[in-house]
């Protein structure tokens, strides 16, 4: 118990079992490290993610980002709550702990180049807008990115394109180590393209999350965890 402040109008003092719970929670996960392989149940789904309890009354938060490789929209549609799994430990920082699924699976991306190819024209299905374009699913694990100056705007991205559609697009690129692809709609062999040719890698999205790289990790929202910690939605 530590004193968390004074009313020197009524001469108390005011305690908070908070800080004496956190320490609790720190010498137990002091017996964890990064990379080591934890067994669980699924304690709450969220919009971010899922808290997994594990151990000895400890929880830890995996982002939606690290359920699974491919994108996920809604944690619920794959994880139910008193679930078991397994989750590997991508970071411990004081009493918050974070974990992730798809570090236990094999990367779908580790061989995509070997699949898809610049310049190839393939398949897809459109499942979700953002206003730096269309995230268009190749295959089950792999999403790949029509940028939005492939439109001209949002407004007509939408109007070009409809969700759960199967259409054609070109391979405009492929980067299997930052998780993207590039994809355009097909034109004529003579008709010059407006998209990636300078367009800075940061401005393409990491396919694997759904946002740009540097506005990933700054995506975070503060919520209570279902055993009532305080936890925000990368994990801290």
């Amino acid at each position: 118990m530590a004193i968390i402040d004074t009313n020197s109008a009524d001469g108390k003092l005011i305690f908070s079992e908070k800080s004496k719970e956190t320490e609790v929670i720190r010498q137990k996960l002091a017996g964890y490290k990064v990379g080591d392989t934890v067994e669980g149940e699924i304690a709450g789904i969220v919009s971010f993610g899922a808290f997994i309890k594990f151990g000895d009354g400890l929880e830890g938060l995996v982002h939606i980002s690290e359920i699974d490789w491919q994108l996920i929209m809604n944690p619920a549609d794959v994880l139910k709550v008193g679930e078991k799994v397994q989750a590997k430990i991508i970071a411990i920082v004081g009493d918050k702990v974070s974990l992730s699924l798809k570090a236990l699976k094999e990367d779908p991306w580790s061989k995509v180049d070997e699949k898809y190819k610049k310049g190839d024209t393939i398949g897809g299905v459109v499942v979700k807008f953002n206003p730096f374009g269309a995230f268009v699913k190749l295959d089950e694990n792999i999403q790949g990115l029509a940028h939005i100056s492939e439109f001209g705007s949002e407004v007509k991205m939408k109007e070009m394109l409809e969700l759960n559609q199967v259409r054609e697009f070109r391979v405009l690129s492929v980067d299997a180590k930052e998780h993207r692809l590039a994809l355009g709609l097909p034109r004529p062999a003579d008709e010059p393209t407006n998209v990636s040719a300078g367009e800075p890698a940061s401005a393409v999205p990491n396919v694997s999350t759904g946002e740009p790289a540097e506005d990933a990790a700054a995506a975070d929202a503060t919520a209570e965890s279902p055993a009532g910690n305080q936890i925000d939605s990368t994990g801290n």
